[in-house]
């Protein structure tokens, strides 16, 4: 009853509204942003990024492809807009590496996922283990926390993060159990994008984000809930993104 009542206390504070709309997902959002935390160690929930083929889709097309299916799903990396034929950071996706002249144009960080893996990669140029032990991985474009902090306000000196601009992040807990995916349809610089996750991530009774990027931002942000819809859906057609399955039964990650 108590966490119940922190977490109603918290959601207030920044004006939230918290769902649950899937197994092992729940849903914090205001008018102009949103986070999705996912219990990586609930029952049939997995984490699912884009292959070659299905790029060029946005959240909510590419959930609902044949063969894809997921019940959450967000942009990911940085693209060549509008061509979305190629991603700057490291891709892979349910099992297949993207081409060699498609992917990986600089060392940044990258997250990857499998059977009982989800980890933030700090150094790209430290390659992913093969498929069956990752199978998705998607760029971590620029970190904004990291142990827990927040990187700001200067981050790493891009102007990409120091401006304002829409958002999308990644981000973890410290044990790994649980993944954030958040979008914001309002302009923001780094900082306020860290001071609204954290905020978001209290609202639903999370614990504390310890580390995070910055996704690709502007038209390319935008989220899918099955269920809930389109969330600040721009029509922008992105290269590629991150998915959740949540099924509510079967092995988690």
């Amino acid at each position: 009853m108590l966490s119940f009542l922190v977490t109603v206390l918290a959601a207030q504070a920044v004006n939230a509204t918290v769902t649950h709309p899937h197994p092992g997902v729940t849903l914090a959002r205001t008018s102009s942003a949103a986070l999705v935390v996912v219990d990586l160690c609930a029952a049939g929930v997995s984490v699912r990024a884009t292959a070659y083929g299905e790029r060029k889709a946005t959240p909510s097309t590419w959930a609902n492809k044949a063969g894809v299916g997921v019940d959450v799903a967000i942009n990911a990396d940085f693209f060549d807009f509008p061509g979305a034929t190629l991603v700057i950071n490291r891709a892979r996706g349910a099992g297949q590496d993207w081409q060699a002249d498609k992917q990986f144009f600089e060392v940044r960080s990258y997250w990857e996922f499998g059977p009982g893996l989800a980890r933030w990669q700090p150094n790209a140029a430290v390659a992913p283990a093969a498929a069956p032990a990752v199978t998705e991985v998607v760029g971590g474009h620029i970190p904004i926390i990291q142990g827990g902090q927040s990187l700001g306000p200067g981050f790493n000196g891009d102007p990409t993060i120091t401006t304002a601009h829409r958002r999308t992040g990644i981000g973890m807990s410290a044990d790994r159990r649980t993944l954030f995916l958040y979008v914001s349809d309002a302009n923001q610089t780094g900082a306020t994008m860290v001071a609204t996750m954290q905020n978001l991530a209290g609202a639903a009774g999370a614990p504390p984000i310890d580390v995070a990027t910055n996704e690709d931002g502007g038209g390319s942000s935008q989220m899918y809930v099955r269920g809930v819809g389109a969330l600040f859906e721009t029509g922008r057609l992105v290269a590629n993104h991150l998915g959740i399955h949540a099924t509510g039964s079967g092995d988690a990650v």
